[in-house]
């Protein structure tokens, strides 16, 4: 076997200069220069329109994706959003709804705005946590590898 196509054992591919590393089913590459594959649009996503000025109230986007609720809404735009699509939410005291981040620096503000909400959120969980773990007698600065992979 060439040493260019060993990729089974670890070797590396050395007439690119690329190494690579076959883990389990995973081949973990150090080459800078891949393109992704493009990610295929969700049902949730290809419903909503951009800025938050045009975003559907829940009631209406179940009705549009065949979504089985409002928990069957929410998990599919959880699905989405994990596959990397930017799904945007409008509170409901600002009449709710979801939206796509609209073009230029108005969907930039956008995204700023809800990374801003999003963060807020999650340091306030993570305090909970906190807290939480320490009355179950875990050690402060534990981390358990299991926990980030279910979650992720």
């Amino acid at each position: 076997m060439r040493e260019h196509e060993k990729t089974a054992s670890g070797a590396a591919n050395t007439e690119s200069g690329m190494e690579s590393m076959n883990v389990g089913t995973v081949l973990l590459s150090n080459n800078q220069h891949t393109t992704e594959e493009p990610r295929r649009q969700g049902i949730v996503e290809s419903c909503l329109r951009r800025g938050e000025r045009n975003a559907i109230r829940s009631d209406e986007l179940i009705l549009m994706t065949g979504a089985s609720g409002t928990r069957g809404l929410q998990y599919m735009i959880e699905e989405e959003r994990r596959h990397g699509a930017l799904i945007l939410a409008r509170p409901a005291s600002l009449g709710g709804g979801y939206y796509l981040p609209d073009d230029g620096e108005a969907g930039h503000q956008e995204l700023l705005k809800y990374y801003q909400a999003l963060r807020r959120r999650c340091l306030s969980s993570l305090y909970t946590v906190k807290h939480i773990r320490r009355a179950l007698g875990f050690i402060d600065g534990q981390l358990d590898l299991n926990d980030l992979e279910d979650s992720i």
